[in-house]
């Protein structure tokens, strides 16, 4: 093949890591034009470009015709699994990166991509099998690291996290692996690390829409924890005011305390929520508030659960403060209990607000089962 020919399939490359797609697109498809006997590569490269610019069919199509035009070439096999596991068909990705391992057993990308697929598809002992092949055929690679650690990011993240490591100190621009060491560290609450970390992320790949997923997931399960522990706390004292002091003759006096274990609770609560929401205005851009104010839009049913859960505890709120006033002022008799209309509202939005939260759980499993981060 000339040597023109070659010099354009590497400005095709380069130009494809700059993300120059459309100038590699139009370069691709002359050459296509001008050497149909010497395709496949071209194909490959077509199927890079696509992929690159998350033209998923396109990528796959492309890859397919670089195997139809070189059935053996390990490249052109390479390529369709992966583009096949990027479009989340692990299934049909393995023969093919079975087959590049077969053709080249000597390259660790093909293990890479089949340990990937393997792993998500649960298939655990086969996945770590792979995985370590790759990393025996390239223990410099930072890819191979990263491999390693995403077959055991659930069944082991201490030694996920390792490889994560290993895979940054061989590339500290690795954004994929800081991506999953900073959600592990959200995961076993280093809370600041793993904020830390997703910024830089999102730092290094604006576009990307899976660390914003499991930032806000955190943050959600920080919430959730959080009210749960303060309106347990809240249900036990209002049940042991109810029971001991209501008896004692001073009834007025367990709304009272009610009222200002509520408070104490509601400070400790928000003093919670602000030591999490510390580091992300910290670290974030403009403090933070673009990422706020934009949750609503990312996740929906999140919003409506909190916004839920916010009246709640303003309805809390409001009746303790009515009861107050009229135990104290001697207007509540035996103790006026809130109005039957406040408890059945109060239970209603609380009822709703569960319901929201078990909706939203399987969707947000499957937004982070189909969200692929970018390559």
């Amino acid at each position: 093949m000339s040597d023109t020919y070659e010099r354009d399939l590497e400005k095709a490359q380069e130009l494809i890591a700059l993300k120059r797609d459309a100038q590699a697109m139009e370069l691709l498809i002359r050459l296509l034009a001008e050497h149909p006997d010497a395709a496949a590569p071209v194909h490959v490269l077509l199927a890079a470009a696509h992929a690159r610019a998350g033209r998923r069919t396109e990528a796959i199509e492309a890859a397919r015709s670089a195997v139809q035009e070189e059935p053996a070439w390990p490249v052109a096999l390479f390529m369709l699994g992966s583009t096949l596991r990027e479009a989340g068909r692990g299934r049909e990705a393995l023969p093919y990166l079975e087959a590049a391992a077969e053709a080249d057993p000597a390259w660790s990308d093909p293990h890479q991509q089949r340990a990937q697929s393997l792993i998500d598809l649960r298939r655990g002992k086969e996945a770590l099998a792979a995985a370590q092949q790759g990393l025996n055929l390239a223990p410099d690679d930072p890819d191979a690291h990263f491999s390693y650690g995403y077959v055991l990011h659930e069944q082991n993240p201490a030694a996920a996290a390792e490889a994560y490591r290993a895979a940054l100190e061989l590339d500290p621009q690795h954004i994929e692996a800081l991506n999953n060491l900073s959600s592990l560290s959200l995961q076993r609450g280093n809370w600041d690390e793993g904020v830390r970390g997703m910024a830089n992320v999102l730092a290094g790949a604006p576009q990307a829409r899976l660390p914003l997923t499991v930032l806000d997931q955190a943050l959600t399960t920080a919430v959730q924890r959080v009210h749960l522990l303060t309106f347990g706390a809240l249900w036990v004292l209002g049940a042991v005011s109810s029971l001991f002091l209501r008896d004692a003759g001073s009834p007025w006096l367990a709304v009272v305390l009610l009222a200002v274990a509520f408070a104490a609770l509601l400070a400790w609560a928000v003093s919670i929520l602000r030591k999490r929401l510390r580091p992300i205005r910290q670290q974030f851009p403009h403090q933070g508030e673009r990422y706020l104010r934009q949750y609503a839009r990312r996740d929906p049913l999140g919003a409506a659960w909190a916004a839920l859960l916010l009246l709640v505890w303003i309805g809390l709120g409001v009746g303790l403060v009515m009861s107050v006033i009229l135990a104290v002022g001697g207007l509540s008799g035996s103790g006026t209990p809130p109005s039957l209309v406040a408890v059945t509202a109060g239970f209603l939005l609380l009822f709703a607000a569960v319901v929201v939260s078990w909706v939203r759980v399987p969707l947000v499993k499957r937004r982070l089962r189909r969200q692929q981060f970018l390559e």
